[in-house]
């Protein structure tokens, strides 16, 4: 059970404005999402870079659904058609830093997380499941006939709650579940990724992902090791999974930070 903290100045409350992300949607802020009917037409970024995250086709909205976890909102994208549409992010960021806040409603092949719009090209970005194990991949088109693919060591399931991401150096890459390390690879394609434009929940229009969405946070460079504690601790103890970050981790336990209180032990 965590307690809400009082008297706390809502100013030293930790959020991922601190990271000065370029791309932030949080679904729970409901003053931020524009739905008509619970379809989603679009979500404001709370970043400083990119574009809203916009769709404007009825058949390919999101729905906008209440109290999913912790009594939060989320986007329902449906795995047949729903994705948003970012613009306006880096054509050729060295370094990047990617986290979910979701759950997988199914698993089927090649679902997206996030995909670079458009042909599959040199410095092109996928981040996707890959079926068999439930793993997620992070993928550059490196300029060869094979892009650079790499899997992390998880094993999702459906109807669990995560918050998942990736965080590139430019050469070394690690996946973090939970606050727990899931893969690391140091062979990474270190030339500029491009992410101008980019599609959330879908790659050009096929590849849709089926999962509840609550927050997805990018930053166009690498997390220090306190900025990702920092965000795993904010994630978990909004989204309700302390329990699942290991005992080792430094927000398992005090959530002041955040604006939470102590989880007794």
């Amino acid at each position: 059970m965590s307690h809400i903290v009082q008297n706390i100045r809502p100013d030293d409350i930790w959020t991922p404005a601190k990271l000065n992300p370029e791309f932030w949607i949080d679904l729970s802020d409901v003053d931020t999402v524009d739905e008509t009917g619970g379809a989603i037409a679009g979500v404001t970024n709370k970043g400083h870079k990119g574009s809203a995250a916009t769709q404007t086709s009825a058949g390919a909205k999101p729905t906008y659904v209440t109290s999913v976890q912790n009594g939060l909102n989320v986007a329902r994208f449906d795995g047949t058609g729903d994705y948003l549409n970012v613009t306006d992010m880096s054509t050729s960021t060295t370094d990047i830093t990617a986290f979910f806040s979701l759950q997988f409603i199914s698993i089927g092949s090649l679902d997206s997380l996030f995909h670079t719009d458009g042909t599959w090209a040199t410095g092109k970005v996928h981040y996707l499941m890959i079926t068999g194990p439930n793993r997620t991949q992070f993928s550059v088109n490196d300029g060869t006939a094979a892009s650079d693919d790499h899997p992390d060591t998880n094993s999702f399931s459906t109807g669990t709650w995560y918050n998942h991401g990736a965080v590139n150096d430019g050469s070394d890459l690690e996946f973090w579940t939970d606050g727990i390390a899931r893969g690391t690879s140091s062979t990474v394609y270190s030339g500029g990724k491009n992410i101008g434009s980019i599609n959330i929940g879908s790659w050009d229009t096929s590849r849709y992902l089926n999962a509840d969405v609550g927050e997805v946070i990018i930053c166009e460079r690498a997390l220090s090791q306190q900025e990702r504690y920092n965000l795993e601790g904010y994630l978990a103890w909004k989204w309700g999974t302390t329990a699942s970050l290991p005992d080792s981790h430094p927000y398992k336990w005090n959530g002041f930070k955040f604006g939470y209180g102590w989880t007794p032990v």
